[in-house]
């Protein structure tokens, strides 16, 4: 199953860089949430929690929701065309 084995390399393998650039800039962000100024601060946390949701939702929530849609189409392999039958 080609699918799985592309999701499992991106998970394990792939997953480590977006989420290592993700937690560095998301920390400078959050220090910018340590303001005493209310915009600065409100903007800091709100781009910390956003630049922390964009790697979790490509590494787990993105390849999850690419094995279920291949199980709901009934494909074995990733591009393959369902042949439908015509009635």
């Amino acid at each position: 199953m080609i699918l799985e084995e592309s999701v499992r390399t991106k998970v394990l393998d792939v997953g480590r860089a977006p989420a290592a650039g993700a937690l560095t800039t998301a920390g400078v962000y959050g220090i910018l949430g340590l303001s005493n100024v209310v915009f600065p601060r409100h903007l800091g946390w709100m781009t910390a929690v956003g630049l922390l949701a964009a790697p979790i939702g490509s590494i787990l929530v993105l390849p999850s929701l690419l094995i279920i849609r291949q199980k709901i189409s009934g494909r074995k392999r990733a591009g393959e065309v369902c042949e439908v039958e015509a009635k």
